[in-house]
């Protein structure tokens, strides 16, 4: 999972924001406009190639935490189990 993360982080800093609130690159910290988010607007081709790598980045999140659910499901489980035998 931290890999996922420091790989989106990294993409987040390499691409950079637009400093809008309501930034889909990267959520400004402190003084900020909300005129919407300017970051793919005419995008070129390494441009859509940075905020691809940073999708890819994010599924992979997607995919750890979706493994993580499965393994707190499975050991809430046993945990029922060992308190019913208990």
């Amino acid at each position: 999972m931290a890999n996922s993360v420091e790989k989106f982080r990294s993409m987040q800093k390499i691409i950079g924001g637009c400093h809008d609130g309501y930034c889909v690159i990267e959520k400004p910290k402190g003084m900020h406009t909300n005129g919407g988010c300017s970051c793919l607007e005419d995008l070129n081709f390494q441009g859509r190639q940075k905020v691809g790598h940073m999708l890819r980045a994010a599924q992979e999140m997607v995919d750890d935490i979706s493994s993580l659910e499965e393994e707190n499901q499975r050991l809430r489980k046993s945990l029922e189990l060992y308190e019913k035998e208990g």
